[in-house]
């Protein structure tokens, strides 16, 4: 009964050897070095962990950066908008002062080729 699991042991041991042996054979033959590639292999995914932490942090502190200029930005366009309004409201009143005006004095937009000048009526005739 003894002799099965000291076997077994034994067998264990002899596949290990030779899977260490079969390694060390394939690195030297490659030129590779086994416990580099150990490392790397353990290594390699922390380093894209931080490597994505990193990029995380900085696009949050772009983001938050990014976003008081664009407050700034619009606070800004507001105010430019307000004074467009104002002066379209403006233009708006004149024009309407303008039509207003041509009906008063039956002017109509078909002659806008007559040259009109200011004037001031000192006196009237009673004849034409």
């Amino acid at each position: 009964m003894n002799k099965r699991p000291r076997n077994k042991g034994i067998r264990i041991i002899v596949a290990a050897a030779v899977v260490a042996v079969a390694v060390l054979v394939i690195s030297l033959v490659t030129g590779s070095n086994f416990l580099a590639n150990a490392l790397g292999v353990i290594t390699t995914p922390i380093r894209n962990g931080i490597s994505s932490i990193s990029n995380w942090v900085e696009e949050r502190y772009e983001y938050s950066f990014r976003y008081n200029e664009l407050v700034e930005e619009n606070e800004n366009l507001k105010k430019r908008i307000a004074e467009l309004e104002e002066a379209a409201r403006v233009g708006e009143d004149a024009k309407e002062e303008n039509e207003r005006l041509r009906d008063l004095l039956g002017l109509s937009q078909k002659h806008t080729d007559f040259v009109f000048e200011n004037a001031q009526i000192t006196a009237r005739g009673a004849t034409n």
